[in-house]
């Protein structure tokens, strides 16, 4: 046995404290959008099918999926990069989940799907 250490183990970023307090605080504001996708995805098609028109199960779930993507994405690629640039991607995300939702809702409302 030798005593000397795996030189990919030591170049292994750690998870220093401010990130892991960024990857909370943007991962509630995801959580938020994710909590009235599914809301969306519950509710509203009770609402569809007691009017007799057809429910639109690719933007309900599109909705719903679009927040976890977003914010996988945006903390893989903001894995080794500074806390402005990790910031940067995270809101950049949130602003993709805020223009997805609404572009789905806004569609929804005017007959597609």
């Amino acid at each position: 046995m030798s005593d000397a250490v795996d030189p990919a183990v030591l170049d292994r970023p750690r998870l220093a404290w401010p990130a892991l307090l960024l990857l909370i605080a943007f991962g509630v504001l995801y959580a938020y959008d994710l909590w009235e996708a599914i809301e969306i995805l519950v509710v509203a098609p009770a609402t569809f099918t007691s009017v007799g028109a057809p429910v639109p199960w690719t933007a309900f779930i599109a909705n719903s999926v679009v927040p976890v993507a977003a914010f996988t994405l945006a903390a893989v690629l903001g894995r080794r990069r500074p806390p402005l640039q990790k910031t940067a991607l995270l809101v950049a995300g949130l602003c993709l989940v805020a223009v997805l939702s609404l572009s789905l809702t806004a569609y929804v409302r005017a007959g597609g799907l």
